[in-house]
């Protein structure tokens, strides 16, 4: 049982370090911005879209 314990730690951390990647495309880039108070998913998918979705924010 502790073997099961081990394994779910690991595949843990391995989703946290995949989250936090590039590589894996605008879906992971669009939970950056649903954090911000009023993005729906939707628009965190159309922020992480775009090239400056910072200055996108920034100017409404």
């Amino acid at each position: 049982m502790g073997t099961e314990g081990g394994a779910a730690s690991d595949s843990e951390t391995e989703s946290e370090q995949d989250a936090g990647g590039d590589s894996e495309g605008p879906e992971v880039d669009a939970l950056r911005f649903t954090d911000i108070k009023g993005v729906g998913e939707k628009t965190a998918e159309s922020l992480a879209a775009l090239d400056d979705a910072e200055g996108a924010l920034r100017t409404g």
